[in-house]
């Protein structure tokens, strides 16, 4: 085929695309015309004979083609034909921008994603990749992974050196299985907010609210952000409308405290830091001058024992924890905080939740509503955490009323925390709240989105110079074109309660929003493959969350980044983070727009890196330099402390934190990944949370 450079007028080319279209019905090949685009004419055809005399080459023995007619007389197609003279293969497109319209759309901007030109109007779904052109052309990156192929599996990763690791075969197949075979669902079509572009069918226009905005030709500035439904007047398959801001809030200037929630105490603490001694810690922040705290996740842990450590590891990321309610009596002596010694939560719990049962017995309200996640746990008190073993109906159980009384309490235990959240909103601190990576395989968000996981694939990473087994984190990740299929409802509602009682966000590992690196079920991290994900649609849901809840929000891009990242997340007002220990400029010389710490809670404190002045490897310790140069004359834990905090406050990002492990120059840091025999998740400050600032 050649290629023939043309200039033609507006007119001409409207004349061309009519041509076509009129030629393409006329010899009934066109089953739906998606779309007239700027640069073509998105279709959906079907070949039910082929003419000599028509200029049509069969190339396979798939009876139906889609692609775009362009205005130079191009029909790019996928792998079935070639129509007209020039052509180019859909294959070699430039990736799409998410925000171009789709199928109802007929604008001066961009390509529609062929993907969800066809599910909308009706096209043959054909091969997988069709049903994730849209996901791949989401990601938006320029792919460091090599192909990726139809299931979004790249073909391998290079690692921190450089060095080439391809995919295993066998991994490949046992991720496309714990996927299966992607399906065509309903469209979704991402809109910025404030654009306008005319549609090509009429549609009706229902809003989130249920408000009908009757029949429309074209979307204009004035559609709300939100989740909306296009539905078209012939009957076409709807389509879900999301209209996002493009940014997210700004990051305000200021500086707070980063704060492990349970590592927190005083002497009315219930063996575990609460949300009065959050209260507590916001009240010196504000009083010295600070702006905000960032809290360790307030995920829900499952409600059975033994209870889990980590706030990274819930059984919900749409509930809050309630081990961390503050309790008005006198705390019993076994559970009197004691720096010295570790947290005890299944003491803890057994003893708060006893309490909380009693209070809620002569309170409890018949016509109280209870979550699914209430649900859940009102199971789980019943049949234990692991719902993999549960019966599969479970009406007779949710007809008892023992189980009624216990869903309400779950239900109630989540309002006393939204009441103590605000207490702490109340004293004028941002909280800035943070979402976990996922969730345990056992728990409430597992049940409720079993249909979308890969049960037997467990999100981690590969093995590095920091660690050389690579990581399994137990979690089990979403399916792309499954979440994409359910129109990102689960994502939305994650993003959503995360964004409940709190001002910002921190994304934790916001990577996994662009790729994760997932491992088999019960296989090593050094045998696992990098999926990609939809950013560029995650992201969009994140700035209409975020702007709704007046959120700022941080992404934590620690660690191997590609570079396409930091560009995305910049572009839609996502902060990044800086951490002195990773960082060879001082503080003065980092973004502004960023979260700027000396260390994080998977990192050692400023004492523990102060420790490690006497080691024979001193002079090849590189944080320890870094933390010299920031504190060139301390002579002490405390003094470097000191020092690297007021070179991190003096710095040019917007937002500053210091760690209450710092204030504290406590010298164990909270987690160490990987390392079982460390305890994680269960050190106490070394001081009371009254006497940090």
């Amino acid at each position: 085929m050649r290629s023939r450079p043309t200039v033609r007028s507006e007119r001409q080319v409207e004349l061309i695309e009519e041509a076509v279209l009129g030629l393409l019905q006329a010899m009934d090949l066109v089953d739906h015309v998606c779309a007239v685009l700027g640069d073509g004419i998105c279709v959906s055809a079907r070949l039910p004979r082929l003419a000599p005399d028509r200029r049509f080459r069969h190339q396979g023995s798939q009876l139906g083609i889609g692609g775009v007619v362009a205005k130079v007389d191009q029909l790019f197609v996928e792998h079935f034909e070639l129509v007209a003279e020039d052509a180019k293969p859909v294959g070699r497109l430039a990736q799409p921008p998410l925000d171009d319209p789709l199928a109802h759309a007929a604008t001066s901007v961009g390509r529609a994603s062929l993907a969800d030109a066809r599910a909308i109007r009706g096209g043959r779904p054909g091969r997988p990749r069709t049903c994730l052109r849209a996901i791949r052309s989401a990601t938006s990156l320029a792919c460091h992974d090599g192909e990726v192929d139809e299931w979004g599996i790249t073909e391998g990763y290079h690692d921190v050196g450089g060095v080439w690791h391809p995919i295993d075969p066998d991994v490949r197949d046992r991720i496309r299985e714990a996927m299966g075979r992607p399906q065509v669902a309903t469209p979704v079509w991402f809109v910025a907010e404030g654009s306008r572009h005319r549609l090509w069918n009429a549609c009706e226009l229902t809003l989130e609210d249920g408000t009908s905005w009757g029949r429309v030709d074209e979307l204009d500035e004035q559609v709300p952000a939100g989740y909306h439904d296009l539905v078209p007047v012939d009957g076409s398959p709807a389509t879900r409308l999301i209209v996002h801001p493009e940014r997210c809030p700004e990051i305000p200037e200021g500086w707070g405290v980063a704060a492990q929630i349970y590592a927190l105490w005083s002497d009315r603490s219930w063996g575990i830091g609460d949300l009065r001694d959050l209260r507590t810690l916001a009240e010196r922040v504000i009083a010295t001058g600070g702006r905000a705290v960032l809290v360790s996740p307030l995920h829900q842990p499952a409600p059975s024992l033994p209870q889990e450590a980590s706030p990274y590891y819930p059984s919900s990321r749409r509930s809050w924890n309630p081990m961390l309610l503050s309790i008005d009596a006198p705390v019993p002596d076994r559970l009197r905080c004691r720096p010295d010694e570790l947290i005890d939560r299944d003491e803890v719990w057994i003893a708060k939740r006893a309490l909380l049962e009693a209070e809620f017995d002569a309170v409890d309200e018949p016509n109280l509503q209870p979550s699914s996640v209430a649900k859940w746990n009102a199971h789980c008190d019943i049949l234990l955490s692991d719902w993999r073993l549960w019966p599969t109906d479970l009406g007779e159980i949710e007809a008892d009323e023992d189980w009624q009384h216990r869903a309400r309490f779950h239900e109630w235990l989540q309002m006393r925390i939204a009441a103590q959240l605000a207490d702490v909103a109340a004293t004028g601190v941002q909280v800035i709240g943070d979402l976990a990576v996922g969730f345990s395989p056992n728990g409430a968000d597992a049940f409720e989105y079993r249909d979308l996981l890969a049960l037997d694939m467990r999100i981690g990473a590969p093995p590095d110079k920091f660690n050389t087994a690579g990581q399994e984190w137990g979690i089990p990740p979403f399916v792309p074109w499954k979440l994409r299929a359910a129109a990102y409802e689960p994502f939305i509602e994650t993003v959503r309660a995360a964004l409940r009682g709190v001002h910002a966000l921190r994304i934790d590992h916001v990577m996994g929003l662009f790729r994760q690196y997932w491992v088999p079920a019960g296989g090593s991290p050094q045998q696992g493959a990098y999926v990609r994900f939809p950013a560029e649609e995650l992201l969009a849901i994140i700035c209409l969350e975020a702007t709704r809840a007046g959120a700022f929000v941080v992404g934590e891009d620690l660690g191997t980044v590609e570079a396409d990242v930091r560009e995305m997340l910049d572009a839609r007002g996502i902060a990044g983070t800086k951490v002195l220990w990773f960082e060879d400029e001082p503080p003065g010389a980092w973004p502004v727009a960023a979260l700027a710490t000396v260390t994080t809670h998977d990192l050692p404190t400023i004492a523990g890196v102060w420790s490690r002045a006497a080691s024979a490897e001193f002079a090849a310790d590189e944080v320890l330099a870094r933390l010299i140069a920031a504190a060139p004359t301390a002579t002490s834990a405390s003094e470097a402390a000191s020092q690297a905090n007021a070179a991190l406050l003096a710095g040019s990002s917007r937002l500053r934190l210091v760690t209450t492990d710092d204030l504290a120059v406590a010298a164990e840091q909270p987690n160490m990944p990987g390392q079982n025999d460390h305890p994680n998740w269960k050190i106490r400050l070394p001081v009371a949370v009254e006497n940090l600032l």
